[in-house]
């Protein structure tokens, strides 16, 4: 938690850089790439929920077992038959193999489902993975075409900026206390 604290303390210092000639620009540009990101991460929250649902139903029940001998030849690989035997399991794992960027697409040929759960391996590293991130890519680009170099975003948050310094009490948060009895 004071991990967290520490973070958020310096980001606050983006206010005071955000007056600035060369950062202003810079640190609207973050914010809005900060939008850009949470769109995509419902985007892909969507997407996860799908696919994790997919392999929970295809690996909760399996009719078969999984190739023991195929997957002892495979020696990083898990069984996934296990492994996606939860959803919230199967969730973890997709998260996981998508942050790795590897999939670990020859591990499922080992499973119960070997066609089936390396095909939807496959489609959710393209549309998951590629598909997603290349949208995000391409909205944050968007984003810094519509700031860079342009000054009158910038005047204006440093417009609203000072209004809003200008109308908050100069004294600071302990000290404002003693103004109190004057304003009775």
């Amino acid at each position: 938690l004071f991990a967290l604290a520490l973070v958020l303390q310096w980001a606050r210092l983006l206010r005071m850089l955000q007056m600035t000639v060369e950062f202003g620009p810079v640190v609207l540009m973050l914010i809005n790439m900060g939008r850009d990101l949470i769109n995509f991460a419902f985007m892909f929250t969507v997407c996860l929920l799908a696919f994790s649902s997919g392999f929970y139903a295809l690996f909760k029940d399996p009719d078969e077992t999984a190739n023991l001998g195929l997957l002892a030849d495979m020696a990083p690989c898990s069984n996934y038959d296990d492994i996606f035997d939860s959803w919230f399991a199967a969730l973890i794992t997709l998260t996981e193999a998508m942050l790795a960027q590897d999939g670990n697409t020859h591990c499922y040929r080992a499973t119960s489902q070997p066609a089936v759960a390396t095909g939807l391996m496959y489609m959710f590293m393209l549309v998951g993975v590629i598909m997603l991130v290349n949208l995000l890519i391409a909205t944050m680009a968007k984003t810094f075409d519509i700031y860079h170099g342009s000054t009158q975003h910038y005047l204006f948050i440093r417009a609203r900026t000072i209004a809003d310094w200008k109308s908050q009490d100069p004294a600071t948060p302990p000290l404002n206390l003693l103004s109190v009895p004057y304003q009775l």
